[in-house]
């Protein structure tokens, strides 16, 4: 699964002193809104070690930049389908 997942993402890694800062596009469907745009940052930003989450319903993406060391890609993606929408 995981497999599957780091496929469906563009990847870029900036290496800071602290740890290994991550920048992954994550492609979302059923987003209809710009409050649908606000539900996904702001239930993605409270996760504990994401810095980071740009969220546009009309490219149909969430673009997330965390740390990899405080929270997984799987958790960040879970949170997104917890709230309705499909991670395409």
């Amino acid at each position: 699964m995981l497999a599957s997942v780091e496929m469906l993402l563009k990847e870029v890694t900036i290496m800071k002193k602290e740890g290994a800062i991550m920048k992954k596009i994550i492609r979302v469907k059923g987003m209809t809104c710009k409050s649908c745009e606000m539900l996904i940052k702001e239930e993605v930003e409270e996760l504990e070690g994401v810095k980071s989450c740009d969220v546009s319903q009309k490219r149909g993406e969430a673009v997330v930049e965390y740390d990899e060391n405080m929270v997984k890609i799987d958790k960040i993606i879970d949170t997104i389908k917890e709230e309705g929408y499909e991670v395409a």
